[in-house]
Parts: structure tokens; C-alpha cells; sequence
């Protein structure tokens, strides 16, 4: 692990350090965020998915439940802890947490999928970890990344109101915009199969009502607006294996 890796698991291990469990009582928004996910999956029965920054399994012990098998990975001990006593719980056999890095799997050509939600802002690195995303996926296997746009203007208030600026505002964040993004997964031999557009308004507000849903979606719609949508799910391939 090197010191950014090391920065990045003491802050994490300390923002988690009052969690026992993870709630996994779905609320609107969360289901919403999960299909959004799903829907890029095909046949999520048979497939074996692999989280990269699981943190405490918000995700990724959702997915479980649709999934054959998922394995979360994430460089904070803590988080991990945490992920696989809520899986011990909810009775979620089928979820393995594990504490390191992406480039100590030793799981070459082992998973359908590989998610990333919020991830590629806390990766130095950004070529490696694809390069062994790579090497993990199976054959016509796909990963999908659900990222933060650092050009959403709403995104900096966030961070204030999470107490994490400091973790998040880096050269990853600034990395983090769509065009940015596309021509990294170019170069390391990616090629795009669909960009979806996931709000603008803070997603929290659909559990409250959906509304707010239908004026995200209205919004992402709009040409001058669009630019502005506070994450993009990215679906992307291999080359080697389109």
C-alpha cells in the first residue's frame, strides 16, 4: 500500500469508526440507485461482480441479492469489518468482503462485472487500476462505473455537509468529468457502450417524492443542463474482449 493508499484507508477507517451495520432497509432513492446499477447487468443471476471501494457495502450487499456472487474490496479495515457483519446479519451468504488493494486480487479472469461507484476520485493511479481491471474481468465481462461530474456546481456543498472536502477535492476530482473520463478509458484500451445521465438534484429528495425524479430526469435532458448531472454511469468493455 503506498502513502496515498495509506492516507485514504485512515480517513476512511476514521469516517466509519461509529458504524456498527449497514441499513440495508431500502428507501426510494436506494432502490433507484441499485436498478440504475442493475439495469446494466445482464442475467445478474449468473454473474459473479467484484466492487472495487465497496467502503461498508452499501452497494455492493444490495447487488447480492440479484447476483450470483460479490466480492467487495476495499483498502479500509473498518469498512470491511462492517460490510461483512451486515452481511452476517441480513443472512447475505453470497457477499465476501476483503480488505486490499486492486492490484493484490489474485482472481485473473474471474468476474462477469466490476463496479465502481464514487470510486475513481480516490485512485492516484488511474492507469493501473485499469490495467488490472483488465486482467479480473472474464471474457465479455463489463464494468460499470457510477462517478461524480466535478463539473456539477452542487457537489463542493456536499462535500462541506459530509465533512470530507479535504479527501475528495484532488487532482482525481478534477480528473472526474465526463471528457476527462473518456479519453482515460480510450487510451488503456476501453471502449464505451453507455453513458447515462444521473441527476442533479441531490437524490436523497425521491424520498420525499418522486418529482423530484421527473425534474432530474427533465433536466438531464436538457442540452445546456446535461453537462452539469452530478454522476455518470459509465458501461465500458475491454477491446481485447468486444
Amino acid at each position: 500500500m503506498n502513502k496515498f493508499q495509506e492516507k485514504q484507508s485512515k480517513f476512511f477507517d476514521k469516517f466509519v469508526e461509529n458504524v456498527r451495520v449497514v441499513n440495508l432497509s431500502d428507501t426510494v432513492a436506494d432502490k433507484i440507485e441499485l436498478h440504475a446499477v442493475l439495469d446494466l447487468i445482464s442475467s445478474p443471476k449468473s454473474k459473479k461482480v467484484l466492487e472495487i471501494g465497496c467502503g461498508t457495502g452499501r452497494v455492493g450487499l444490495r447487488l447480492a441479492r440479484y447476483c450470483k456472487e460479490v466480492v467487495g474490496l476495499d483498502i479500509s479495515p473498518k469498512s470491511i469489518t462492517i460490510a461483512n457483519r451486515t452481511a452476517m446479519k441480513y443472512k447475505i451468504d453470497n457477499f465476501k468482503g476483503l480488505v486490499g488493494s486492486y492490484d493484490k486480487l489474485n482472481k485473473t479472469d474471474y468476474f462477469d462485472c466490476i463496479i465502481m461507484v464514487s470510486f475513481l476520485h480516490h485512485v492516484d493511479d488511474i492507469d493501473r487500476l485499469f490495467f488490472h481491471v483488465r486482467k479480473l474481468l472474464k471474457k465479455n465481462g463489463t464494468c460499470i462505473i457510477l462517478e461524480m461530474n466535478a463539473l456539477n456546481p452542487l457537489l463542493p456543498l456536499f462535500m462541506v455537509y459530509l465533512r470530507s472536502v479535504k479527501n475528495h477535492f484532488n487532482k482525481g476530482y478534477i480528473r472526474s468529468n465526463i471528457f476527462s473520463l473518456k479519453m482515460i478509458l480510450k487510451k488503456n484500451g476501453f471502449v464505451v457502450r453507455k453513458i447515462n445521465k444521473y441527476a442533479l438534484l441531490p437524490t436523497f429528495l425521491y424520498n420525499y417524492s418522486l418529482v423530484f425524479k421527473t425534474i432530474n430526469e427533465r433536466l438531464n435532458r436538457t442540452p445546456i443542463i446535461k453537462a452539469f448531472c452530478a454522476f455518470h454511469i459509465i458501461q465500458v468493455s475491454p477491446i481485447k474482449h468486444a
